[in-house]
């Protein structure tokens, strides 16, 4: 299984990133998407490529790849040579993800990785990394920024494919040429002097309710909604604004419809559009009711001895001991120690029987900060916000006997 789950990676790695709410409503993209003569600074000539939501340079003696229904819009797959060969020829991948999209590093799917350092190109930040599997090898370039996530994978899909370099002069100038286009067409939203408005599908004894909004880079907005008008009003900051709506029935207890939209604030207005998705169900679909004890539902003192002892992590040294809480119900103390940092705090078991903490001490400091502890078979699965910075966010734990 993890064979076939790393192949796929290597193969497709563009299209693993998570991607909530990809949008189908502006313009219609594809591998086939719009094409240019165009040169990079660097001298490398070839053909700007259009996808979904960025450009990239196809360098001459490089092919872009349709991967018709698994072409994602927003990504891109270009191999150096033939686009049919690409099971097996060296390619570089390209994956772009909005702001309001969670994304997790590949790099926590393997063993060993080494760090290739930090560039600046194309007006960008980068990070590198290496890695292999087998007789694949990696090089993946990551970039964060007000616009959303670049990663840049180079693949490399066996022992005797042509190496490929973050220096190679047709490898520089894809990563160069790669231009973040947010803006998006979707007809049911308007931006009037810095303000949205999204007016939504009227359903008849259905009615339209705000379930959640979220906002990047402290972003300030007031939001409201009048019937099937949602009105976003910026305040401050730069960064990206989410607002998530349901269409439901008087007493909430049936669904006919969801829509989410996603925008770009700058200097407190807003100015582009990155996404924006609406759904109108065939049929209502029933909404699960509250109505059982979870008391009844989760064995606590069963999760309390299983989390319970000590766990390791020897890929990143770290020790991880876990033991029933003495001062609140259905909590374990929990402390991580690596050569240099420790960490720790009270993990609550939710219902979902995973151990889950909102606040940790770090080397002395509390910090806000989320977190969980998940079981899968014997493993540990460790996962928290990577604002901490001082642990990787992904990684796997075994028990100590």
């Amino acid at each position: 299984m993890k064979k076939i789950l790393m192949i796929l990676l290597a193969v497709v790695l563009v299209l693993s990133a998570c991607a909530c709410g990809q949008n189908k409503s502006g313009t219609e993209s594809s591998a086939a998407g719009s094409r240019t003569e165009s040169q990079s600074e660097a001298g490398v000539k070839g053909t700007e490529h259009k996808y979904g939501r960025f450009s990239v340079l196809i360098p001459e003696g490089w092919s872009a790849v349709d991967l018709g229904d698994y072409q994602a819009d927003y990504n891109a797959v270009i191999v150096k040579g033939a686009a049919e060969d690409f099971m097996t020829a060296s390619q570089v991948s390209i994956i772009y993800n909005l702001p309001s999209e969670l994304v997790v590093s590949s790099r926590g799917f393997y063993d060993d990785t080494k760090d290739e350092g930090e560039f600046d190109l194309g007006g960008r930040h980068w990070e590198a990394w290496s890695a292999a599997y087998e007789e694949m090898s990696f090089i993946t370039a990551e970039s964060s920024g007000e616009d959303g996530t670049v990663t840049v994978a180079l693949q490399m899909l066996s022992a005797d494919a042509e190496k490929l370099s973050l220096d190679d002069p047709d490898v520089q100038a894809i990563i160069e040429s790669i231009v973040v286009v947010p803006t998006v067409e979707v007809e049911w939203i308007t931006i009037t002097d810095g303000v949205v408005t999204a007016k939504l599908q009227e359903v008849e004894g259905y009615q339209w309710d705000g379930n959640g909004e979220m906002v990047m880079n402290d972003v300030e907005a007031d939001t409201e909604l009048n019937g099937n008008v949602l009105t976003v009003t910026p305040h401050t900051g730069t960064g990206a604004f989410v607002e998530e709506m349901g269409l439901y029935n008087e007493d909430g207890s049936f669904s006919m419809g969801s829509a989410k939209i996603s925008i770009r604030i700058t200097d407190g207005k807003a100015d582009a559009v990155y996404a924006g998705e609406m759904k109108i169900f065939d049929e209502p679909e029933a909404i699960e009711i509250d109505d059982f004890d979870f008391e009844d539902n989760v064995d606590y003192d069963y999760l309390t001895e299983v989390f319970s002892g000590a766990w390791v992590d020897d890929k990143n040294d770290l020790t991880l001991f876990i033991q029933k809480s003495e001062e609140e119900e259905h909590a374990c103390q929990i402390t991580i120690q690596s050569a240099e940092h420790q960490m720790s705090g009270v993990g609550v078991i939710q219902i979902t029987e995973a151990l889950m903490y909102e606040e940790m001490s770090i080397d002395g400091e509390t910090v806000q900060t989320n977190g969980y502890f998940a079981l899968d078979g014997d493993m540990l699965i460790w996962g928290h916000d990577d604002e901490v910075g001082v642990f990787e966010y992904v990684t796997i734990f075994t028990k100590l006997e």
